[in-house]
C-alpha cells in the first residue's frame, strides 16, 4: 500500500498514537507491542500490536491503523459479544483445522481399504467441514472489523482532529482492514474445493 503523507496528529508515531488513544478512552490493561505477525488485537493477551512499520510511523496509514487496532481493544474493553465470539470460534478453528489435511489424506485410503463409498464420503465431509472452519471465523469476523473500523476508530479519528482531506483515504485504509478477513475466507473455501479437486482424482 503505498504510503500517505503525515496528518500531523501532535507527530506522533502509530504506537504513540495507540498509547494516546488507550489512555484517552481509558482502556485497561492494554499495552501496545511491535510485531513481525501483522497488525492485530490480541484479546488474550491484551495487546495492540503494530508492524515495525506502523509502529514507528507517523503517517496517514500508521495512525489509521493504529485507531483501528484500538477500536479492537475498546470493543474487548466494552464486552462487545461478536468479538468475545469470533476470540472463542478462532481458538476451535485453530485446532481443529490442524487435522484437517490428515483427514483429506487418509480419505481415499480409508476408501480402498474398507471399499465402503459411505465411509470414504463420511471422512471427506469432515475434512471440509474441519478445514471450513476457518472460513466461517473470517466470515464472522467481517461485522466485527467493520465495527471496529467505523463505529470505533473512524469517530476516533475525526476527534482527533483529522482533516477533511484525509478522511477519504482514512476510510480506504480502514475499508482494508475490514475486508482483509473477507478475502482470506474466500481463500480458505478455494483450498477447500483444491482439495476436493484432489480427492476426486
Amino acid at each position: 500500500m503505498a504510503k500517505n503523507r503525515s496528518i500531523n496528529l501532535n507527530g506522533k508515531t502509530g504506537e504513540e498514537f495507540a498509547q494516546h488513544l488507550i489512555s484517552k478512552y481509558q482502556i485497561k490493561g492494554v499495552s501496545v507491542g511491535q510485531t513481525d505477525l501483522g497488525d492485530h488485537y490480541d484479546p488474550l493477551g491484551k495487546t495492540v500490536n503494530l508492524s515495525a512499520e506502523n509502529f514507528a510511523g507517523t503517517d496517514l496509514s500508521a495512525l489509521v491503523i493504529a485507531a483501528h487496532e484500538v477500536g479492537h481493544a475498546h470493543q474487548d474493553h466494552t464486552a462487545y459479544k461478536p468479538l468475545a465470539t469470533r476470540t472463542a470460534l478462532a481458538l476451535f478453528a485453530g485446532k481443529v483445522e490442524r487435522i484437517g489435511p490428515f483427514i483429506m489424506y487418509a480419505t481415499p485410503v480409508l476408501g480402498l481399504i474398507t471399499r465402503s463409498p459411505r465411509l470414504g464420503l463420511f471422512s471427506l465431509c469432515v475434512a471440509i467441514f474441519v478445514m471450513g472452519t476457518g472460513a466461517v471465523v473470517n466470515l464472522i469476523t467481517l461485522p466485527v472489523e467493520i465495527n471496529a473500523s467505523f463505529t470505533r476508530a473512524m469517530p476516533m479519528l475525526e476527534k482527533e482532529g483529522i482533516s477533511e482531506k484525509n478522511i477519504d483515504s482514512a476510510k480506504g485504509i480502514l475499508w482494508s482492514c475490514a475486508l482483509t478477513y473477507f478475502a482470506a475466507s474466500l481463500a480458505s473455501l478455494l483450498n477447500i474445493y483444491r482439495w476436493f479437486r484432489i480427492i476426486r482424482r
